[in-house]
């Protein structure tokens, strides 16, 4: 395998454990569902779509979306100072309902939750 065969098939596997980590659980030698990280995909879903209507009433205030490779001040400083703020908030907003499950009893299902916020956020955009 070359190079960048070795880099697809490495992005693949990563990428459907990525995928699968937050939704399945091993419990009692087979897989099961893990409900707390469905919760936590479907919200980030959702919060990419709450973040993608605040990103467009702020742009359409602004007069516009910003050509592509265009140097507009105000268009950067809205994205640094307001988008990005308001982006990682909702992911956090996202997977702090499922974080409050009692199906929580390994130490590492708080960062099952998180991946399936950002997992679900990342698929909409």
């Amino acid at each position: 395998m070359r190079g960048p065969d070795v880099a697809l098939f490495l992005a693949l596997t990563v990428g459907f454990f990525a995928l699968a980590a937050p939704v399945w659980e091993r419990r009692h030698g087979r897989l099961s569902w893990f409900p707390p990280g469905i919760v936590a995909t479907l919200s980030g879903f959702v919060a990419f779509l709450a973040s993608w209507g605040l990103r467009a009433a702020g742009y359409r205030e602004l007069g516009g979306e910003p050509h592509p490779g265009s140097s507009d001040i105000v268009a950067t400083a809205f994205a640094l100072t307001v988008v990005a703020p308001v982006d990682e908030v909702l992911r956090v907003v996202a997977v702090i309902y499922p974080f409050k499950s009692k199906s929580l009893k390994r130490p590492y299902d708080g960062m099952r939750l998180a991946l399936g916020g950002g997992v679900g956020f990342l698929t909409a955009e």
